[in-house]
């Protein structure tokens, strides 16, 4: 029964030890494994879930959430998911310490339980060569004797080593010995007759060590000795853990005589290591939790903190600091949640753009300070006009924005009228004074379902643009040809750029006739522009958009330039025109650029004449006045142009000390419908310039009946399309040809006057297209004509 018992045990060992040589030598199957790493059926991608014959159908563009709803679940889960990210990182770190310190602590335990058995086997084979002196050479030879069975029965009995094994020097078995409940069975190999009837019952040996376990035979050959952990609870009666060490039998001469196999019960110890280990591992856990813990917490705490002053932070972004509005950036984010859940319960919204009209002056007038207070007043006034539910935000300097959301767009104008009335209540500035602002107002309203705010709020400031156009406290809603017109602006800017770049900025030249004799006594110098297709773009399009650029100081000085290096080759009674702008004055290098182009050209400074506007004048009087005075002294003649288009002060007539006055055309246009009315106020006009010492140029004239009235008025020059369209340089010289045959003609006899001039030549006689029309026809053609003078600058 006993020996049936040992059989089984045996047995099972040879069983555990085969098992751990297959596991060794199969391969691993690699994609199984990472199928099972990913937690994925092989053939099914990672994060794609199999779709069979019951799967329901894929969630469509229909079965999908509300905009709104699908854009702010990802952002409420993106802040739960912040939040959680610092707990769960603190939870892995220390799962993944106390995962660490268990992992050391188990190979530190095996390692000790290792280095007992390998010390416990040691001590026996010194045991055993001691108790069987012979027992070397025998294994050797690899055949032991009956008599050395009682020494390893002996050895055998030691409490730890309950079996062994002994291989001669190339791995054959010779003998072996196991012990049960306390007594100890050896057998040789072969077993003899005596042996062979005694352990008959014996499973065989599992046969030599090299094919048996290669690995273990091929670090044995290499010197080492071999230490396997094995946990055998499952053979009945053994020891709960078995240590299987392989080490070499040395002969006294230190040569290795052979191999043994000993199989030694660790479980006992391998228990106190473990409970020592255990309590080792508690306690340094608990200190490696101790010390995570603190900067552990000390980090949350100071994220915590962080993120707290990043909030505040980015809410101070998001507000303006002087009103407590929402700026530009926190008026994109509320405006696009306000238009997500318009679209979604199906509202309208109106995007509105308000600009606080003359608002540069109350700061050029009362202070920043004032500027202020205004600011905030009025974010309040326009706070008091709108709904609760209703964004405002400021936008800009003096600019504010709204999103209003209206169940019935018809109830838009009322609002708006309401805004502008708040905007314009009465306050008083830091004397008490009375200080009434207005408010452009520009609205778009969005279509059904739209979210795009920041384009609608580009539309807005389209119309707010208009309505600061037509007058202070005007307001304007959308339409798209605004955007057109906006558009068109872009295209005159972009034209304006590529022709300072490439030259395409031109002087046409029209005639300034004398009243008296029909002579010509000059040109106007006019700027023409043409875009990149040839196309003429009036001058009433690019000269204002090229003062809003700032490049209207550049152009007007290379116009001085040109004008004045081109008449340099006229006759010398004759004389060029030229018109200066706002732009020239302010930047104060008008004088130097008037004097440089008079030595450039060589031009006598009487032959040139200067234009100035009353809205010059308006604007800086002191510094105009410096710098008219010390053009004057260059010796050039200034002129006020458009004298009656604006305020028409008298005041500026005697103050600036002008050379001549040039009647706007509105005076010419009149004498055709009210030619008595006309006539009163042009004689009256010519009669005060000629007290002041001016002389008088008449504009528009485009008829022989309205040149031949005002030189009856007294105006000395005439200028218009009856005498001729502005033209090239290179038609001058036709001009420049005519003038030298009037002059000749001029010397024979004297010159029919100016209604006999006009009627000599024959209306119907059209001109070339190359050439002016100074026969006393408008042509149909020519768009780039416009009569209203352009004054502009090219500087390179």
């Amino acid at each position: 029964m006993a020996d049936a018992r040992l059989a089984g045990i045996i047995g099972r060992l040879r069983r555990s030890a085969s098992r751990r040589a297959r596991r060794a030598a199969a391969p691993r199957p690699a994609r199984a494994a990472a199928a099972a790493l990913s937690g994925a059926a092989p053939g099914v991608t990672r994060g794609a879930a199999p779709r069979g014959p019951d799967a329901g159908p894929r969630r469509g563009a229909r079965d999908a959430p509300p905009a709104g709803a699908a854009a702010e679940a990802p952002a409420g889960l993106g802040r739960m998911a912040g939040r959680l990210r610092a707990p769960v990182l603190v939870a892995v770190g220390a799962l993944l310490l106390a995962l660490g310190v268990g992992a050391a602590m188990a190979w530190s335990s095996e390692q000790t339980v290792r280095i007992h058995a390998l010390r416990l086997v040691e001590s026996w084979s010194a045991a055993m060569t001691e108790a069987a002196p012979a027992l070397p050479r025998h294994l050797r030879a690899g055949r032991l004797h009956e008599a050395d069975l009682d020494p390893l029965r002996e050895t055998g009995a030691r409490a730890d080593a309950y079996g062994f094994r002994l291989f001669d020097p190339q791995g054959a078995p010779v003998a072996s010995a196991w012990r049960w409940r306390g007594r100890t069975l050896a057998r040789l190999e072969p077993a003899p007759p005596v042996l062979r009837d005694a352990h008959g019952a014996l499973p065989p040996e599992p046969g030599p060590l090299p094919l048996r376990s290669p690995g273990v035979w091929a670090r044995l050959a290499a010197g080492e000795r071999v230490v396997e952990l094995d946990a055998a609870a499952s053979m009945p009666g053994g020891p709960l853990r078995v240590a299987e060490v392989f080490l070499p039998v040395h002969d006294p001469a230190g040569e290795v005589a052979g191999y043994a196999e000993v199989y030694v019960d660790v479980a006992a110890f391998a228990a106190r290591v473990e409970r020592v280990q255990a309590l080792a591992g508690v306690a340094l856990a608990a200190a490696g939790a101790l010390a995570f813990a603190g900067p552990a917490f000390a980090w949350l705490g100071a994220r915590r903190r962080r993120e707290q002053a990043e909030a505040r932070v980015i809410r101070a972004a998001s507000l303006d600091a002087l009103t407590g509005l929402p700026n530009r950036a926190g008026f994109a984010e509320a405006a696009a949640r306000a238009a997500r859940a318009a679209a979604r319960d199906g509202a309208r919204l109106a995007v509105l753009a308000v600009d606080l009209d003359r608002f540069r002056v109350v700061n050029e007038l009362h202070g920043p300070e004032m500027g202020d207070e205004v600011l905030r007043a009025s974010a309040a006034q326009l706070r008091a006009g709108l709904r609760t539910e209703d964004l405002l935000s400021r936008v800009g300097p003096d600019d504010f924005a709204a999103v209003l959301r209206l169940a019935d767009p018809g109830d838009l104008p009322a609002i708006l009228a309401r805004l502008s009335s708040h905007v314009a209540t009465p306050r008083a500035d830091a004397e008490g004074r009375p200080l009434t602002l207005s408010a452009s107002i520009g609205a778009c309203l969005l279509p059904p379902g739209e979210t795009r705010v920041e384009a609608a709020l580009r539309r807005a400031e389209i119309a707010q643009r208009e309505a600061r156009a037509a007058g202070p406290g005007r307001i304007c809603v959308f339409a798209p040809e605004m955007e057109a017109r906006v558009q068109r602006r872009r295209e005159v800017e972009t034209a304006i750029r590529e022709g300072v770049a490439h030259g395409r900025f031109s002087l046409h030249y029209q005639p300034l006739v004398r009243s008296r004799d029909g002579t010509t006594r000059g040109f106007e110098a006019l700027m023409r522009l043409r875009d990149a297709q040839g196309r003429p773009i009036p001058p009433a399009e690019f000269i204002p958009a090229a003062e809003d650029m700032d490049q209207i100081g550049a152009l007007g000085a290379w116009a001085l330039h040109e004008a004045t290096s081109v008449a340099a080759g006229w006759p010398g009674r004759m004389a060029v025109s030229v018109n200066l702008s706002v732009a020239q004055f302010r930047d104060g290098r008008l004088v130097d650029t008037v004097r440089s182009a008079l030595a450039a050209s060589g031009l006598a400074p009487r032959r040139l004449e200067l234009e100035v506007t009353e809205s010059m004048l308006i604007s800086d009087s002191e510094a105009v006045e410096r710098q008219l005075a010390q053009l004057r002294a260059l010796g050039v003649s200034i002129a006020m142009d458009d004298f009656g288009a604006g305020y028409s002060s008298l005041a500026y007539l005697w103050r600036f000390r002008f050379d001549r006055l040039k009647l706007d055309r509105s005076f010419v246009l009149a004498f055709d419908a009210h030619p008595a009315r006309a006539r009163g106020m042009i004689g009256g006009i010519v009669a005060l310039g000629r007290r002041l010492g001016m002389k008088v140029t008449a504009e528009g004239i485009e008829t022989p009946v309205q040149a031949a009235a005002m030189a009856e008025l007294g105006c000395d020059t005439l200028q218009g399309y009856h005498f001729g369209r502005a033209m090239p340089e290179a038609d001058l010289r036709e001009v420049m040809r005519w003038e030298a045959d009037a002059d000749e003609e001029r010397a024979v006899g004297p010159r029919p006057p100016l209604r006999d001039f006009a009627a000599s030549h024959d209306p119907a006689e059209a001109p070339r297209p190359e050439e002016p029309d100074r026969r006393g026809r408008r042509p149909a053609e020519a768009p780039d004509d416009d009569p209203q003078p352009a004054l502009k600058a090219a500087r390179a």
